[in-house]
């Protein structure tokens, strides 16, 4: 664990020294983001995914960033023994804020913390893979919620980079939990 912590405070000094005072630039007000990573379901019924998408958002004052955001990811099962293709789709669109921690500590320099939600859509995809196509498909959609972590590094030129983690816990038994981390390219207008 002390490793850890030693890794930690060793990039958030490296990144966290440029950014402490350029995490949200000073004269840029909307941004265009794009994102992608790793989405883990909370439940056995899905597979891990490779979710990308785009957000948008502005700033209201040094500290706070609200945005909306879009997500999709996918994945594909061959189940050999029925000669049946599953597939699962994830789709999440909704807001977020964004409170930026600035102030004289290098280490929490472009660390953002916030919740997120929005509407979470699941879609379920059978088909038969022996000549014969039957489809069945199911979506269920629902209300979606949960904290978000990040931390950004933003040049003078108003490009920034990070990372994301978030979970989402939807409001319908039928959607399971998910764990997001994203990397994200941010631009500042």
């Amino acid at each position: 664990m002390t490793s850890f912590v030693r890794l930690g405070f060793l990039v958030g000094a490296f990144l966290g020294g440029a950014a402490a005072d350029a995490a949200v630039p000073a004269n840029q007000y909307v941004y265009l983001q794009f994102q992608g990573g790793v989405r883990i379901p909370m439940s056995d019924s899905t597979s891990t995914q490779l979710p990308y998408g785009l957000g948008a958002g502005f700033r209201t004052g040094a500290h706070f960033v609200f945005g909306a955001f879009i997500d999709r990811s996918a994945s594909s099962i061959l189940v050999p023994s029925a000669s049946v293709q599953v597939s699962n789709s994830f789709t999440t669109f909704g807001a977020e804020m964004q409170y930026y921690f600035h102030g004289s500590s290098e280490f929490i320099g472009g660390w953002s913390l916030g919740p997120k939600g929005g509407i979470c859509r699941m879609g379920t995809k059978s088909q038969t893979t022996d000549g014969v196509t039957v489809f069945i498909n199911e979506s269920v959609s629902s209300f979606c919620i949960g904290p978000r972590i990040g931390y950004e590094y933003t040049s003078d030129l108003g490009m920034a980079f990070g990372f994301e983690a978030s979970s989402l816990y939807s409001t319908d038994t039928a959607i399971p939990g998910i764990l997001n981390f994203l990397m994200t390219a941010r631009i500042w207008f």
